[in-house]
């Protein structure tokens, strides 16, 4: 179910203080709240559920949420792929070496 329109845009009061004390990138656990206008010029650091992904934040990142910049899941390679591009690799690099 989306968010009503009446209540705008979820983002929590102490994420503009933090901004505004701090240089860097800026480390937060909730990937729900939605990125305003004010906050072009900073960056995030978002957490995964393993790692802080960091998250600049551009003209094309405003008003999405921060969830959407910080991927969970990793992209699945079948075995035989992961084979045949340590092949290729291989090869390459025997070709470069014989070349020289």
């Amino acid at each position: 179910m989306a968010r009503s329109k009446k209540k705008g845009l979820f983002f929590p009061e102490f994420f503009y203080r933090l901004a505004c004390l701090t240089d860097r990138y800026i480390k937060l656990f909730n990937r729900a709240p939605f990125i305003p206008f004010i906050f072009t010029k900073f960056a995030f650091s978002v957490y995964n559920g393993k790692k802080f992904i960091q998250v600049p934040l551009t003209d094309y990142t405003l008003l999405h949420r921060l969830g959407e910049f910080s991927l969970t899941r990793s992209p699945h390679i079948a075995k035989k792929k992961k084979k045949q591009l340590k092949r290729k690799k291989q090869n390459k690099q025997n070709v470069s070496t014989k070349k020289k």
